[in-house]
């Protein structure tokens, strides 16, 4: 073997080697990017004048699916909505293209001060880097058949903050969180057919309380709750909403998931880990 030949085998040694190493410390990050969905933008919108207030508002937008909705709207007086108003709610966003999309919410309220959570509602792909400039709502109140209250106001687009974690086998991506409100995130596993080694699966969402020990799991409290087949929640479908109305700020709390994996619905020693979860990055728009 000549000389040439060795320095380029030697060569090819060091970058299959460095090739490795890289798979190795980046392997959380290559998890993420290969087995887990793709978001294209991910929007909260809040907002509020002297009379009502509208929380969580979303416009999203996955590789499979968007949507927009889903947020709360409340009174900040009592006997503001009345047992059978009939509310109705028109969402104005402005692009930075000047494209401008408008939804409408109708919502009958059930019991006098009620919250009402709009419902979600799903629409047609848009620009995955869709980015809006501009927001508005606006609130009409109709009691027997007169509208008493009708008024537009300036929606803010909450910064988000994105949450993911991993361990060997399983990773969480993609939750999202603001002050007042969480997102779960999609769940994976690089083990294959996990369904047919497990049938159900439970995620809690957990977040530590005020003075207590992050490494005391029993210093949590659990504020989402995700139980179903393994197939299903491995399918990332849905993802729930959670708003947190205590004192101080959830962005700011430390957060973790529990998994646990029953075999069957009589399983009594299920597999149980925790993922630590790591707000990684700040977003508004998407996750490019």
């Amino acid at each position: 073997m000549n000389k040439e030949i060795k320095k380029q085998l030697l060569l090819s040694m060091s970058l299959f080697l460095v090739v490795i190493l890289s798979m190795i410390f980046w392997y959380d990050n290559f998890m993420f990017h290969t087995y887990i969905k793709k978001v294209d933008y991910q929007y909260c919108f809040s907002g509020n004048n002297d009379d009502v207030m509208i929380q969580g508002y979303e416009l999203f937008q996955n590789s499979q699916k968007a949507y927009n909705g889903g947020g709360r709207l409340l009174a900040t007086e009592n006997n503001f909505f009345l047992k059978n108003d009939q509310i109705e709610c028109s969402m104005t966003f402005i692009d930075t293209e000047n494209h401008t999309y408008q939804y409408t919410h109708q919502y009958k309220i059930k019991s006098s001060d009620e919250v009402c959570y709009l419902s979600q509602q799903e629409g047609n792909k848009k620009n995955p880097r869709l980015e809006i400039s501009q927001a508005y709502m606006q609130v009409k109140v109709k009691r027997e058949n007169q509208y008493v209250y009708d008024e537009k106001f300036q929606l803010m687009n909450n910064e988000l903050i994105v949450y993911n974690g991993s361990n060997k086998d399983y990773s969480i991506q993609d939750v999202y969180v603001n002050d007042y409100w969480l997102k779960t995130g999609y769940i994976s596993s690089t083990i294959d057919n996990l369904s047919g080694q497990y049938e159900k699966c439970v995620v809690d969402y957990i977040c530590l309380k005020d003075q207590g020990n992050k490494e005391d799991i029993n210093d949590y409290d659990r504020i989402v709750h995700l139980t179903g087949e393994t197939s299903t929640i491995m399918k990332n479908e849905n993802q729930e909403i959670y708003f947190y109305d205590q004192d101080g700020q959830l962005s700011s709390k430390d957060m973790k998931c529990v998994v646990s994996l029953y075999k069957n619905e009589n399983d009594q020693n299920p597999l149980t880990f925790v993922i630590d979860l790591h707000g990684t990055m700040k977003a508004g728009v998407n996750n490019e």
